[in-house]
């Protein structure tokens, strides 16, 4: 469980990076000192520079906290998948050890072909339950996420981009078909 609300809340940081992501290019765009006289000048570099020490601060806050979630997402879930690993070869091997003789002499059920199948098979399952649920689960609440931002940004533009999301995966789709 803390594998899965550390996945659940590590999505919120790229979408958090884009938000001060935008902020920094506002204060970048008003960064020029050209474009001010006198004591407006110096008022104004020195709020660029407060607000860039403090997204520069935000952001260093969001790369760590992503970097903790991260690892400890990725600690849980390889340690339940690792234990599930271990108790289905344990479960399979006892099952296999209760065998009546006869099952072993199929062809098909030699002991290169059990000890291959009680490896590679229980190794899938592995696979299956450390990375794929954690990449999925964060790949649909990032998904959540990114369109509450959007739709909270402004709706139009993001039904108007929701709409043409399709022609952009077809031609993506064609162009890695036909190039």
């Amino acid at each position: 469980i803390i594998g899965i609300v550390a996945a659940l809340a590590n999505v919120f940081t790229f979408p958090l990076f884009s938000l001060f992501l935008s902020d920094i290019i506002t204060v970048l765009a008003l960064s020029n000192p050209k474009q001010y006289d006198g004591s407006v000048r110096e008022e104004k570099m020195a709020y660029v520079k407060s607000e860039a020490d403090k997204n520069a601060l935000y952001f260093f806050i969001i790369g760590c906290a992503a970097f903790v979630l991260w690892a400890i997402q990725s600690f849980c879930l390889s340690y339940v998948g690792e234990r599930l690993t271990l108790k289905l070869r344990s479960d399979t091997f006892k099952k296999l050890l209760r065998m009546p003789i006869p099952y072993f002499d199929e062809p098909k059920n030699n002991a290169g072909t059990l000890t291959s199948r009680l490896a590679v098979d229980c190794k899938l399952i592995n696979g299956l339950t450390s990375s794929i649920i954690g990449i999925n689960l964060s790949n649909f609440a990032s998904l959540v996420c990114g369109l509450s931002i959007a739709f909270s940004s402004s709706w139009a533009l993001t039904l108007v981009t929701l709409a043409v999301t399709p022609f952009t995966f077809i031609s993506g789709v064609l162009q890695a078909k036909y190039l």
